[in-house]
């Protein structure tokens, strides 16, 4: 399964990543940033390689 499909099933869903109430983040969310962060690190190594 795609990190997508994880993010839109996860909204569906809306669980709690961290465990604690001052923490808590939808996993959505978490899997959004992490889609973002992995997509920013495969341009700048384009870049770097290209």
């Amino acid at each position: 399964m795609r990190a997508e499909d994880m993010r839109d099933r996860a909204r569906e869903v809306r669980p709690s990543v961290a465990p604690f109430e001052d923490r808590q983040q939808p996993l959505a969310d978490f899997l959004d940033a992490a889609i973002n962060q992995y997509s920013q690190v495969i341009k700048h190594f384009g870049r770097l390689v290209g």
